[in-house]
């Protein structure tokens, strides 16, 4: 555990874990698995009632990151990836809510008669070079070829 102190910028500077994981592009496997191990304080969560926080030291975060992602290019570019696929799934929800929407307002000004629409088939056509028969719908035009028997 890091010991107490007061200093609460610069070398002592401290994060949370989630706000850690958001800034540097950190899974959990990063801050708590890899080697070597990140010393944390323990305080209780001001966001949630009976909850704990881990608070690690900024500058060990930094240097966790850059292990991570070898570069502050990197880093960066893991950032960048990380908003485009954000935006992406954004976009991808607008367009489905979208599409809903557009839909719910077709169905309510759907003619019935498209909607229960029985085939009115005509004459049945011989057709010898391939022994078929066919009729088609006068209404919307389907067509549907058959053998007999």
């Amino acid at each position: 555990m890091i010991g107490v102190c007061r200093d609460k910028e610069g070398e002592h500077k401290l994060i949370s874990k989630t706000d850690a994981k958001k800034e540097f592009i950190l899974s959990d496997v990063d801050l708590e698995r890899r080697e070597p191990k990140l010393q944390f304080i323990l305080r209780k969560n001001p966001h949630r009632m009976g909850g704990e926080m881990k608070l690690y030291l900024y500058s060990q975060m930094k240097e966790r990151a850059l292990e991570v992602w070898e570069t502050e290019e990197g880093l960066e570019e893991a950032r960048e990836q990380r908003k485009s696929n954000k935006r992406k799934r954004q976009q991808n929800a607008f367009e489905k809510k979208m599409k809903d929407m557009r839909k719910q307002a077709r169905g309510s000004k759907t003619p019935a008669s498209l909607l229960a629409h029985n085939h009115d088939y005509g004459e049945e056509e011989h057709d010898p070079d391939e022994d078929t028969y066919s009729k088609s719908c006068q209404t919307c035009g389907h067509q549907i070829t058959y053998e007999k028997m």
